[in-house]
C-alpha cells in the first residue's frame, strides 16, 4: 500500500512496536535535554473547551473515493486561523497554495499540488491479502479487510497540527471538567500547596505508558505523553517537585494492575491515576472491572493511606475496529463514578466523552496515533488537560494558564 504524498514515495514502514508495552523516551524535561533547551508550553495543557484558541488541534486528511480533494474537519467555526503545519512542526502550509477553507463545513481542502499528505478510503481499509505492513485485524462487520494501524510514528508523519481563533465555546456540549476542590482531595492539595516533594504515580493500559506520543516515539517535536504533561504541569503549577512514577504497561487490564499492586504501593505516592478500560473491553463485566479497581485502591491504601485517586475513564476505540465491545466505554464510565461517588479520595475524569464530543465532528483518525486505539499528540494533550483540570486551583493558575494566551 502506497500513501498519498506529494513529495513522499513508498510506503511508511511498520515500527517493530506492536502492542508491547512501549514505554515512554522523553518527558518534557527529558525531551528538552535532547533538544538544548527547556521546552515550556503552557498552551498544551489549556483546556480545549474552556479556550477561544484551538492550540494545534490535529486532523488527518482523507479522500474517501481518492478522486476528490482530501478535507479534513476542525470542531469549532473558525474566526482566524493562525497556523497550519506538519504534526511533526517541520512544515508549515500555507491557504491557497496547500490548501483552502470551507467555511460552510469547518473543514480544510487540499489544492492539486498541496505539500500535505493524505489517505483514500480504499488504503484504510486494505485487504487481508494486501502486503502492506500497515495493517491490523479487523474491520468490524468484515472480516475480509483489515484496518489501517501503524505504531511508532506512521500517523504522526501524516498529521497536521491547525492553530485557529473561534467564538465557538458555546458548541462544546462534552464534559467540562472543572476544579474539584481542597475537600476532594484533601491530602493531595495539602501537600501540592506545602511545596514539598510530591509522588504522582501511574497505574495503567498502554494508553498511560505514552504510546504513540510523539516524545515516546522519538520523533519531532518530542511531545510528552499525558503523565509527563500531568507531572510538569503539577510541578509549574505548584511550584514543586513533582516525581512521576509510571507503571503503565502495554496490554495490561484492570487484573494485571491489581496483580502489581506492590509496584506502585512501595513508591508511596500520594496521589495515584488510574486509567484501564481500553483492554478490559473486550471482555470483562463492569461488575469484575469495578471489583478490580477497589482492589488496586485498597492494596495502594494498604501501604499508603494517604494515598488519594484519579479514576480514568478511557478514550474510546475506533469503532470500526472489530475488538472492543463499544458497549462497555459508557458502561465503565457510568460506574466509575459511581465508585468515585462512594470511596473517599477518588475524583473521576471522563476523558470518554471528551472523545465523544470530538467524534461529533471530526474523525477518529484526527485523534489516533496508531489508528485503532492509542491517542496522538493533540490525544495525549486531552489526557492532560481533563485530569489537570480536575486539580488545578484557577487562583494558582491563571497567571500560569496567562503565559499561553499571549
Amino acid at each position: 500500500m502506497r500513501i498519498s504524498r506529494r513529495g513522499f514515495t513508498g510506503a511508511i514502514a511498520l515500527s517493530s512496536v506492536m502492542m508491547t508495552g512501549l514505554r515512554p523516551l522523553f518527558g518534557a524535561k527529558e525531551a528538552a535535554a535532547k533538544l538544548g533547551e527547556r521546552i515550556e508550553e503552557p498552551r498544551w495543557i489549556l483546556p480545549f473547551w474552556a479556550t477561544p484558541t484551538a492550540f494545534e488541534e490535529e486532523v488527518m486528511f482523507i479522500s474517501q473515493d481518492g478522486k476528490q480533494p482530501a478535507a479534513a474537519k476542525l470542531f469549532y467555526q473558525v474566526k482566524k486561523i493562525l497556523e497550519v503545519k506538519s504534526a511533526t512542526h517541520q512544515l508549515v502550509f500555507e491557504e491557497g497554495k496547500d490548501y483552502t477553507f470551507d467555511a460552510a463545513t469547518h473543514a480544510l481542502v487540499l489544492t492539486a499540488n498541496s505539500k500535505i499528505p493524505f489517505i483514500t478510503g480504499e488504503q484504510m481499509y486494505p485487504s487481508k491479502d494486501d502486503p502492506t505492513p500497515n495493517k491490523y485485524p479487523f474491520h468490524r462487520g468484515d472480516p475480509e479487510h483489515f484496518m489501517f494501524f501503524g505504531e511508532g510514528s506512521v500517523f504522526h508523519q501524516l498529521q497536521v497540527a491547525v492553530t485557529y481563533e473561534h467564538d465557538d465555546l458555546a458548541s462544546w456540549n462534552g464534559p467540562k471538567q472543572t476544579f474539584v476542590g481542597d475537600a476532594a482531595l484533601p491530602k493531595t492539595f495539602e501537600k501540592l500547596r506545602s511545596h514539598e516533594p510530591f509522588v504522582l504515580a501511574i497505574s495503567g493500559d498502554s494508553i498511560s505508558t505514552g504510546a504513540n506520543a510523539s516524545g515516546a516515539v522519538n520523533a519531532e517535536p518530542f511531545q510528552p505523553d499525558y503523565p509527563h504533561l500531568i507531572a510538569d504541569g503539577l510541578s509549574d503549577l505548584y511550584r514543586t517537585d513533582v516525581r512521576l512514577v509510571n507503571c503503565a504497561v502495554g496490554g495490561w487490564t484492570t487484573q494485571e494492575g491489581v496483580n502489581d499492586l506492590a509496584r506502585p504501593a512501595k513508591e508511596k505516592p500520594q496521589l495515584v491515576v488510574i486509567a484501564y478500560g481500553m483492554n478490559d473491553s473486550g471482555g470483562r463485566s463492569v461488575e469484575d472491572y469495578i471489583a478490580n479497581m477497589r482492589k488496586i485502591i485498597d492494596g495502594i491504601r494498604a501501604e499508603n493511606p494517604e494515598a488519594e485517586f484519579v479514576l480514568v475513564a478511557s478514550m474510546l476505540p475506533n469503532a470500526e475496529w472489530a475488538y472492543p465491545r463499544l458497549e462497555m466505554f459508557p458502561i465503565y464510565r457510568d460506574a466509575l463514578k459511581q465508585l468515585c461517588e462512594e470511596v473517599p479520595g477518588c475524583v473521576f475524569v471522563n476523558v470518554t466523552d471528551v472523545w465523544a464530543e470530538l467524534l461529533t465532528k471530526k474523525t477518529y483518525y484526527d485523534l489516533t496515533g496508531n489508528g485503532v486505539n492509542h491517542p496522538n499528540d493533540f490525544g495525549h494533550r486531552l489526557y492532560a488537560q481533563a485530569i489537570l483540570a480536575v486539580l488545578t486551583d484557577p487562583a494558582m493558575a491563571a497567571e500560569y494558564y496567562g503565559k499561553a494566551k499571549k
